[in-house]
Formats: C-alpha cells, structure tokens, sequence
C-alpha cells in the first residue's frame, strides 16, 4: 500500500492517491486505488503528508488500511493552517470498502480539542488479538509557537492527545482519550528549548505500542512519553 501526494496549482486541491499494488501475477498492478482532494481553502499552495498503517482491527482474518492525511499551509514549522482527518478501509476480501472517516478530536466538559496533525499505529492493548487503532495528534499546532511559547512570549497552548478507536463486533467505534494538561505546557519541550533556534518546534505526535518492558502487555508512546500498559 502507498500514497502519494500532487500539490495543485496555488489556490487548488492537493490530490492524494491511496493505492494498493499486487504482485502476485509477476506483474506489479495497482489493485485498488483511491483519491481524496484536500479540504484546506487557501491562495497558497496545501501541502499534504500521509501516514499509513494496516493490521487485522476486526474478527476475519485479514488486514485493513488506516490512512491518515495531515494538511498545512505556510511552512511545516509554523504553519498558517493544518487540519487532518483519517479513513479505515476493510481488507482486499471485502473490496476495500470504506468502514471508517472521521477527524480526530477529545471532548472534556468545558471544551474540545481538534487535532491539527496525527500520526497512527494498531496494536492489541486489551488482549482480545485484535487490533486496536490508537491516534496520536497534537491540538493548537497553529497558534504554539517555538519551545510552546505563543507570539507574545506566554505559555502557548500546545497539546498532546491520544484518541483510540476499537471494533466492537459491529462498527469500529472511539473509545478512549486522552490528553495533556495547562500544567503540563512546559513538560511538552526539553529543558533547554529556550535557548534553541526559533524555528524549534514539536510539529508531530509520534505512536507506537510496544511492550517495552518485556511484561508481555503492551505499552503506549507518545513522543518522548511512554505509557504503562
């Protein structure tokens, strides 16, 4: 599976191609192929990156597709706008068809948080072997300025979340969140960010799920954080 990204002219989509190759006949052939148009409106040109991940997330045998695309306009370090949104696609047996689109938020009771950019990865966290998908995204990319600090120098408004999606025997479905705090805004950057270049700045939530204390249940990371399992 790939996906590949054509800017348009500025001012125009950017159209991305999601495609599924097959070797099987000795001949490499695209057996699926999808294409999405950015949703981003601007008179520059909309970047966009994909992030792709496939794992079994329901009871067949065989993996789905999860894609992700992140858009941005500006540059990549400070971007004027960015949104994202991800599609869940079923295995080849089932045509590929579309279980899943959505954009990726964390409700509390005073507010909700959108991400801006996400990345993605399956793992099993609650040992059913099955696949969950777990979302990692960062809200206020576009206002959390160098080491989290907003344009006027005070504490910028940068957070991690961690969104994760199950399939409950019928749909796939959201199921847990979490996020960071205001009192977690200078926990986000190490230490001697202050003193680093202005243009550093976190601009993706790296995921993966691991066990990384050979206790054989997994666990989460998130960046530069990792969660028990």
């Amino acid at each position: 599976i790939m996906a590949v990204s054509q800017a348009g002219a500025p001012g125009r989509p950017t159209t991305t191609a999601l495609q599924v190759l097959d070797w099987s006949t000795g001949t490499l052939t695209a057996r699926h192929t999808q294409l999405f148009q950015s949703t981003l409106t601007s008179s520059n040109s909309i970047n966009v990156t994909a992030v792709l991940k496939s794992g079994n997330v329901d009871y067949d045998a065989a993996d789905e597709i999860v894609l992700v695309l992140n858009e941005f306009v500006g540059t990549q370090a400070i971007p004027n706008q960015a949104t994202t949104r991800f599609f869940v696609f079923d295995d080849a047996n089932h045509g590929f068809a579309q279980l899943l689109a959505d954009t990726l938020s964390v409700e509390t009771d005073a507010t909700t948080y959108h991400a801006q950019v996400a990345d993605v990865t399956i793992g099993d966290l609650d040992g059913d072997f099955v696949g969950d998908i777990l979302f990692g995204g960062l809200a206020d990319l576009t206002v959390a300025r160098s080491c989290n600090f907003d344009g006027n120098g005070n504490p910028g408004s940068l957070r991690y979340l961690l969104i994760a999606y199950e399939f409950n025997g019928t749909k796939i479905e959201k199921t847990k969140t979490a996020f960071s705090s205001d009192a977690d805004w200078d926990s986000l950057y190490p230490g001697y960010c202050s003193g680093s270049p202005a243009t550093r700045a976190i601009r993706f939530l790296s995921v993966n799920i691991l066990d990384f204390d050979n206790d054989r249940v997994p666990d989460i990371q998130a960046n530069q954080f990792i969660f028990s399992g």
